[in-house]
């Protein structure tokens, strides 16, 4: 199958459709979300740790703040 293809073969994957320099950026954002992401879940579940939270309520903790990790901080940081 063609890499500038979906599965199905009918529409184009979102990479093709950007520069080379958009590329860069946007893969420069995703990174930043998700070290972000990872940053926020693993605080949370520390903090839930601390707080004598079992393991489930830990997971439960860090899945919520990737849930509730303000993105526009994130994007006004990354920019």
């Amino acid at each position: 199958m063609r890499r500038d293809a979906c599965d199905c073969g009918k529409l184009p994957l979102m990479s093709s459709l950007f520069s080379t320099d958009d590329r860069a950026d946007r893969t420069q954002l995703a990174e930043a979300v998700r070290q972000a992401c990872i940053a926020a879940a693993l605080e949370a579940h520390e903090h839930a740790g601390i707080a004598g939270l079992c393991q489930e309520g830990r997971w439960e903790a860090a899945i919520e703040a990737v849930r509730s990790l303000d993105l526009r901080a994130v994007l006004a940081h990354s920019g």
